[in-house]
């Protein structure tokens, strides 16, 4: 089980006045720093959920590596102009000179400017800085001479270049500076132009130029070698350890998932208190279940009919009195109303004045989604689309009776295994569904739902509609894929505060997944009902098409559009 339903958890003293903080701060501005609020950005320490994919932990390396050669490359262009006057230079050498420190000097200002932040640090601005730095590093070769110590400064520019992500920086800036600095040498041997180099070694015949050209080279050509194997094994030790960091956050996932369930599950299979009994047609065998209203029981009918699932309404469970009865009730005409192969069939109801309210489901084969993800098998991305379709089915025949479940989660959706009907899925638990335009006067202002799963307004105790069924679809979905819930479970306050103001970490940073993934999961999981799509099938069709990168263009942008607004966590 994922976790249990808010409603069926009964909070401390002092955790119901920090669930209330959590609800009112959507009035409030998000620097709040009471209990009940997540921390700031600022001051929130990295967890499992923000671990970088290896792109990205390269990326903020590299980013960090190319402010510090910017601030040096800028210091150095200014000594260079400073110190330049104190050689006896001509006038053409010395103005190629200084026109190559502004090079330097403005390329790397403008590197550590756009090494500030990922949007802004971009190939074609990184292929501009690094082509331009490195024809005013040439300036100083021209100046100074090519065989000089000036050709470190070259060699320190292949090598940071070489360790960054993009292969197409990386081969210009070795292939300009090899380039420029073969020209810079071997240019006055063929042409029979003076050589300028003021830094360099002056009894040097034209075959010791060479042969210093042709070990430059040679150093040019091992520093990039170098660098480049450098960055593909960090990559592939990032890779690596993103793989196991994925592999304990979804054993992690399991192990809360199977705690919670624990307790529950050590008296199902065997007799339990209502063994024996008959409520109306049926006969309760072994308890199945226990939640937080009754129990479940294998039901044998008395008249010779199909096998059922007996919901029992225990005097003791699930809330106070009258209350209690209306919502179970409310649940067992809430499914019986609906016909839809992905909706559990409703056999018989017990209603007052029965002593124990009852309610006989059809007996299911099989086990629900929660069960099957804590088995370890992942599932596949078309499993994960053929249950979001069916679901969304069941879902579509819900909205057209009026109904909203408000408690979407693994644990309610069930996978038949029955001859005849293997790989059918179902919705179960209609415990807090709201009906029609009804008020939820029954829930007396109560936060109703499961909070790894909530929609914001569901969090928020506004009115909801089939988009907030759609929005925990979409959650469901992300568990499945991602090995993980879009927010974990925790302390209940910060679980709805992080729903109601957060998004969760990015898709793709947790599993391999197209990047369009990414912009379909923004969409499903939008803060705005508005903003997410309006049907099970079209939010199956896009995922189906987003695993495949092949998202239809405007739900790209809208992906894009809203992310602008609020970025994953």
């Amino acid at each position: 089980m994922d976790e249990p339903t808010i409603d069926d958890r009964v909070p401390s003293a002092r955790e119901a006045p920090t669930v209330a903080d959590a609800i009112a701060a959507k009035r409030r501005p998000a620097q709040a720093s009471d209990e009940g609020s997540a921390p700031s950005a600022a001051t929130q320490r990295p967890t499992m959920d923000t671990v970088t994919s290896p792109a990205e932990a390269l990326r903020s390396d590299e980013m960090a590596r190319s402010r510090g050669l910017a601030a040096l490359g800028t210091i150095g262009s200014l000594i260079t102009c400073v110190a330049a006057p104190l050689f006896e230079a001509d006038a053409i050498a010395l103005a190629v000179l200084l026109v190559g420190m502004g090079c330097l000097f403005f390329s790397n200002a403008y590197l550590f400017f756009i090494a500030r932040s990922p949007a802004t640090y971009t190939e074609g601005r990184l292929l501009a800085v690094w082509v331009v730095a490195t024809f005013g590093v040439n300036g100083a070769v021209f100046f100074f001479g090519p065989l000089s110590a000036v050709a470190a400064a070259l060699i320190l520019g292949i090598y940071v270049s070489g360790r960054n992500t993009s292969r197409r920086v990386a081969w210009a800036t070795y292939l300009t500076a090899a380039v420029l600095h073969g020209i810079t040498a071997l240019a006055p041997l063929v042409f029979g132009l003076p050589r300028v180099g003021h830094l360099e070694p002056t009894n040097f015949g034209a075959l010791e130029v060479v042969l210093a050209e042709l070990m430059l080279q040679l150093i040019f050509v091992g520093t990039y070698a170098t660098a480049a194997s450098s960055r593909r094994t960090m990559g592939r030790i990032l890779a690596d350890l993103e793989a196991a960091i994925r592999e304990v956050a979804r054993r992690e996932v399991q192990l809360d998932e199977a705690r919670e369930d624990f307790q529950r599950a050590l008296p199902i299979g065997g007799a339990g208190r209502l063994t024996g009994t008959k409520l109306g047609s049926f006969t309760l065998g072994v308890l199945l279940g226990r939640g937080g209203m009754g129990e479940v029981y294998e039901g044998a009918s008395a008249t010779g009919g199909e096998p059922a699932a007996v919901k029992v309404l225990l005097p003791q469970a699930g809330g106070s009195g009258d209350d209690a009865v209306s919502r179970f009730l409310r649940e067992a005409r809430a499914a019986s109303s609906l016909d839809s192969p992905h909706v559990v069939r409703v056999l018989e109801i017990g209603e007052p004045p029965a002593e124990l309210p009852f309610m006989a489901m059809e007996r299911l084969r099989g086990h629900d989604l929660s069960e099957h993800l804590r088995g370890g098998a992942p599932m596949t991305p078309a499993d994960v689309v053929e249950m979001v379709r069916q679901i969304g089915r069941g879902l579509a025949a819900a909205r057209a009776g009026g109904i909203v479940h408000r408690d979407i989660k693994p644990q309610n959706l069930y996978r038949v295994e029955a001859p005849g009907s293997a790989g059918l899925w179902k919705i179960l638990d209609f415990g807090v569904s709201k009906l029609g335009a009804s008020t939820g006067t029954l829930t007396r202002g109560r936060l109703l739902g499961t909070p790894s799963y909530m929609a914001p307004e569901q969090a928020l105790a506004e009115a909801v509609d089939h988009r907030a069924d759609l929005y925990a679809l979409g959650a469901v979905a992300y568990r499945c894929l991602v090995g993980r819930p879009p927010f974990r479970s925790g302390d209940m306050a910060r679980v709805i505060y992080r729903v109601v103001h957060r998004m969760p970490p990015r898709p793709s940073a947790h599993a391999s997944l197209h990047p369009h993934v990414d912009l379909l999961f923004a969409i499903a999981l939008a803060k705005e009902p508005a903003d997410r799509l309006d049907d099970g099938e079209a939010l199956a069709d896009a995922l189906a098409a987003a695993l495949d990168g092949v998202l239809e263009p405007a739900l790209q942008e809208r992906g894009r559009h809203l992310l602008a607004i609020q970025d994953w966590s």
